[in-house]
C-alpha cells in the first residue's frame, strides 16, 4: 500500500510557489483574493497619509476655483460702489482747496495725499481746463477730486488715489491699451480705470462726448 501523501496548507504551498517561481508583483497581485488585493494596495501602494494629502489638494483646488469664479462678480460690485460714491461727489460738489489751472501748482499745494496727482492721458488737454482740486476720500482712502471745465462749459470731476486691486477690484490699465469701464446712471457718465499706479475715475453729464 502506497503511503498517503499529505498536502501542505494553502498558505505554506503559496509561499513555496512564490520562492520557486519568482513571480512578479503584478502576478502576485493577480493571484491574490479580491479582499487581500484591496488590503495590500491600501497598505503598500497608498499609505493613509497620502489619502489625507489628496483630500487637502482637492479641497484647495475647489477653493481656488470658487475664488476665480467669484472674482468678476466681486469686482463688478466694487466698481458699482465706487461709481455711486463718484456720482454723489460730482452732484454735491464742495469748495476747492486749491484753485489753479496749473497741474504743477496743484501737485505742490495738495502735498498731503501720499501721491502726486497727474493729468490723465485719456483726457484731451485742448478740450478741458483745470479749475483746481480738493482733498476727498474714495472708499475710505485719501484721494483728490479735480475739477475741469469742458469746451461746452460743463464741469467734469476726476478722482485719483493710489490703486489697490484688493480694495478697488481689477480695473483696466490704460497704459496697456485697455479701455476704461463706463457706467451711466442718473444722467451722469462715470469712467473707472487705473493709470501709472493710480486709480482714476471721472464723472460728467452723460450727453457730453
Amino acid at each position: 500500500m502506497k503511503p498517503i501523501k499529505k498536502h501542505k496548507p494553502l498558505r505554506e504551498a503559496f509561499k513555496d510557489m512564490l520562492e520557486h517561481e519568482q513571480l512578479s508583483e503584478a502576478e502576485i497581485h493577480k493571484l491574490m483574493p479580491k479582499e487581500k488585493k484591496s488590503r495590500w494596495f491600501m497598505q503598500g501602494l497608498m499609505p493613509q497619509w497620502s489619502l489625507a494629502v489628496m483630500t487637502t489638494l482637492i479641497a484647495g483646488l475647489l477653493i481656488v476655483n470658487m475664488a476665480i469664479l467669484n472674482q468678476p462678480k466681486l469686482s463688478d460690485e466694487t466698481h458699482q460702489r465706487i461709481a455711486t460714491e463718484v456720482m454723489t461727489n460730482h452732484l454735491y460738489m464742495q469748495l476747492l482747496d486749491v484753485e489753479t489751472d496749473s497741474m504743477s501748482v496743484l501737485q505742490r499745494k495738495l502735498n498731503n495725499l501720499g501721491f502726486m496727482p497727474k493729468l490723465s492721458t485719456t483726457f484731451n488737454e485742448g478740450a478741458i481746463v483745470l479749475l483746481g482740486g480738493r482733498y476727498c476720500t474714495l472708499q475710505g482712502v485719501v484721494a483728490t477730486q479735480l475739477h475741469f471745465k469742458t469746451e461746452a462749459g460743463a464741469i467734469m470731476t476726476q478722482y485719483q488715489t493710489v490703486y489697490d486691486a484688493n480694495l478697488f477690484g481689477t480695473l483696466p490699465d490704460v497704459n496697456s491699451g485697455e479701455k476704461p469701464i463706463t457706467i451711466n446712471r442718473s444722467g451722469i457718465e462715470m469712467q473707472l480705470w487705473q493709470e501709472s499706479g493710480l486709480l482714476m475715475a471721472s464723472a460728467k453729464p452723460a450727453q457730453l462726448n
